[in-house]
Formats: structure tokens, C-alpha cells, sequence
């Protein structure tokens, strides 16, 4: 877990012959957002997305070697966890084993290497943003393959049952969260002190054995990103980049009805103080009313499934009883849970727009605050630091399970 331990990756030596398979395989599974692209490569970006691959060792003795083939972007910074995997389903906490940097270009890299674990799953999380140069060149993670040794890669179906979408800003994305304010790094290295893997974001996913997939960006906001986009990686708002696949691509390509992507059973909202981190400042009615369309653009997919017509047809003429089977309503649309930070601007906006979708019945929506309104951030620049992020997930973890009902 230290970064001293980096140089590990750099030379990924495996014994043997190694199982490979591309990028691209169907054995793999991806956490969050993620392109399947031509070439037998995959692509992602956004924080806190990555990929999974599920193991199997024929010799518990023995050292089971997983190395991923990567083009990445300079100063990505990626966590690895494993977790065991017991009759299907994953079993314990996820077990970090490495947290490092890397630089620009194609490397292959040892993740994980493993011994005394019958059949475990080894999690790669991508666990900072695409950087301002980045999101203006359009680099993305590429990953090329994965390199198995001493162990069978099998189909990746030891997933949670639970999923959750995040949709957020730098308190989501871990910003700042890796040193004290103050410090050395926070004056002078603030950039790398990002780190999902200890966010609260990550936090409520191994709270509530959840996938997470978030679109978190710094800075961002909802009518406006902070000091007029000069603090953020983008000028483009949330409610826009949420159509893309890729964060740093120019496209708006991502379909949540695609069957690829299952529905969540909550939405999580916890975006909009950036709005007013401007000397003009948005309206009441500009704010409200944009966020009001963000949250409906959202859910449109499983609020638009969820409206269910049967229709039956009959034959006055025909003498014969004729059995129609329509199939049954899909599930109802994901529970919205809305996060502010207390403030009154844009908290009693987010408030009010929450109260009005939970009167209008389409989905369940619950407000809520992160319970810290005015105390002291521990983190760089006013974020939280680990231990305030990991208090933010406790508070906010039973909020969540009871509004999608896993209470």
C-alpha cells in the first residue's frame, strides 16, 4: 500500500506460461463506466472504475501471478484489492494489496500475486480523476489484457447483488483527502493526494456490499462549475458529461437502457455547492431547475420502463376463449437519495426539489445532510480527510439502505 512499493509494477516478471485474454473478454467484469473497443482492448476513466477478474489455483501453495497490460495517462493512480470468493458469491471485505502511480505509455503490470486463496476476485480501481490535460487530449486508461499464472481465470459472476450510481463532485471523487491541511503535500503536491479507495464514496460500497459506479468530477457543478470552470478539469456540467461514457471523450454515447447495464438500486446525489463558488452566481430558478433535469435525465430509463400499459385484445366474432400473458411490470425506478452539505445555498434548493419529486410519487426521494455543516475539514483545500470521509459513510450508509430498502 506504500507508494515506495511502486517500482514493483514497473518490470512485471511471471513465471511460466500465463493464461491470456484481452481486454475485451466477457470473463472480465467492469465497475463503472467502460468502453469495449476494437482491438481487444477496453477503455475507462472515470474515478473510482476499473476492472475485476476472478481466479481459481488448482494448489493453494502456490503463487497465482495477475498482471494487466495497460496504456495509461500520466500520474493515473490505481488501488488493487482482492476478495475470496466462497460457493459463487464474494465472500469477507475486499483486502487492499497495492496502491501506486503510474506514467505515460503501455506497460504490463503485477497487481496481485497471491497464494493460500482457493478462488478470489482481484479488483484494479482507477482511484484519481482525468486531469485538465487529459480531459483536453482525450487520453483514457486502455487495457489491453490480463496475464494469469499458478491460478485458471474463470468467468468473473461473483458479483454483488447490489449496485448503487453516484453522481458527485470532489467530496465523491476523494479529493484532497491523502494529507492534513496544511501539510507540505497539500501546499505543494495537492493534486496527488486524491484517493478513492479511501473516500466514503468506496466506504458504503464495502458498508453495503454494493458495486459503486460513479461519475464524480472536482469542481463541478450543476448550472455552473466553480470559479467559472477555473477550478474544474472541464467548463462542461455535470448534467452534460453524465451523457458520456468516457469522461474525457467528446461523446454523448452512454445508454443506461443498454442490457449491459443493470439497473442501480440507488441513486446517489451529492453535487451543487461548486455552483455557488462564483462571483455570479446562479438563480434560484436556474439552479433548481437544472437540477430538477439532471435528476430526470437520470432516471428516465427505469422511470420510462416503469410505466407499464397492458393491453388486451378480444374478438367479439370468435366463439373461442383466447389466454393473453403479458409479462409482468418491470422493477420500480431506483430511490434517489439527495446529499448536501447544510449549507443554504443550494441546500434548501436540492431540499425543495427532492421534496416535490418524492410528492409526485415517480420514484422514492429522500434528502438528506452529511451531518458535519460547518466543522473544520481535515483534507487539503476544505476537503474532508480519511477519517472525516469514513464518518461521512456511517452517517450516510443506513440513509441509503433504507431508501432502496435493504434495511
Amino acid at each position: 500500500m506504500l507508494l515506495a512499493r511502486c517500482a514493483f509494477f514497473i518490470a512485471a516478471a511471471v513465471s511460466g506460461n500465463p493464461t491470456q485474454i484481452p481486454g475485451n473478454s466477457p470473463q472480465l467484469r467492469f465497475i463503472g463506466r467502460h468502453a469495449r473497443a476494437e482491438f481487444n482492448l477496453a477503455e475507462f476513466d472515470w474515478v473510482g472504475s476499473g476492472v475485476a477478474v476472478q481466479i481459481k489455483s488448482s494448489n493453494l501453495a502456490a503463487v497465482s501471478n495477475v498482471v494487466a497490460d495497460l496504456d495509461t495517462v500520466g500520474d493515473t493512480r490505481f488501488s488493487v484489492f482482492r476478495q475470496e470468493v466462497k460457493e459463487g458469491m464474494l465472500y469477507g471485505e475486499k483486502e487492499q494489496l497495492q496502491d501506486f502511480f503510474v506514467g505515460d505509455g503501455r506497460a504490463k503490470y503485477t497487481l496481485a500475486q497471491i497464494s493460500g486463496c482457493d478462488e478470489c476476485v482481484v479488483f484494479l480501481i482507477k482511484t484519481n480523476e482525468p486531469t485538465t490535460a487529459t480531459m483536453k487530449d482525450q487520453r483514457v486508461v486502455k487495457l489491453y489484457g490480463m496475464d494469469v499464472s499458478g491460478a485458471t481465470i474463470t468467468n468473473c459472476t461473483a458479483v454483488p447483488s447490489r449496485r448503487i450510481d453516484v453522481y458527485g463532485d470532489s467530496d465523491s471523487a476523494a479529493y484532497g483527502i491523502d494529507s492534513n491541511a496544511g501539510s507540505h503535500q497539500c501546499n505543494t503536491n495537492q493534486s496527488k493526494q486524491e484517493n478513492f479507495a479511501h473516500g466514503w464514496v468506496h466506504h458504503i460500497g464495502e458498508q453495503l456490499h454494493a458495486d459503486v459506479h460513479v461519475q464524480a468530477v472536482s469542481g463541478v457543478g450543476v448550472a455552473k462549475n466553480a470559479l467559472d470552470g477555473a477550478a474544474c478539469s472541464t467548463k462542461v456540467t455535470l448534467p452534460n458529461l453524465i451523457k458520456r461514457t468516457l469522461q474525457s471523450v467528446q461523446h454523448e454515447d452512454y445508454n443506461a437502457s443498454n442490457s449491459a447495464w443493470a439497473a442501480p438500486g440507488a441513486v446517489l446525489l451529492y453535487v451543487g455547492s461548486n455552483d455557488y463558488a462564483n462571483l455570479l452566481k446562479p438563480t434560484k430558478a436556474n439552479f433548481s431547475a437544472a437540477y430538477d433535469a439532471m435528476v430526470r435525465s437520470i432516471l428516465q430509463p427505469w422511470a420510462q420502463q416503469h410505466v407499464h400499459k397492458s393491453n388486451s385484445n378480444s374478438n367479439s366474432n370468435s366463439n373461442s376463449a383466447v389466454l393473453i400473458f403479458s409479462p409482468p411490470p418491470p422493477p420500480p425506478p431506483p430511490a434517489v437519495v439527495h446529499i448536501c452539505g447544510g449549507e443554504a445555498r443550494p441546500c434548501e434548493y436540492i431540499k425543495q426539489v427532492a421534496e416535490a419529486h418524492a410528492q409526485e410519487g415517480r420514484w422514492k426521494s429522500v434528502y438528506t445532510t452529511t451531518g458535519d455543516t460547518g466543522a473544520k475539514k481535515g483534507g487539503c483545500a476544505g476537503h474532508r480527510n480519511a477519517t472525516q470521509q469514513a464518518a461521512l459513510a456511517l452517517r450516510l450508509g443506513p440513509i441509503i439502505a433504507a431508501a432502496a430498502g435493504w434495511a
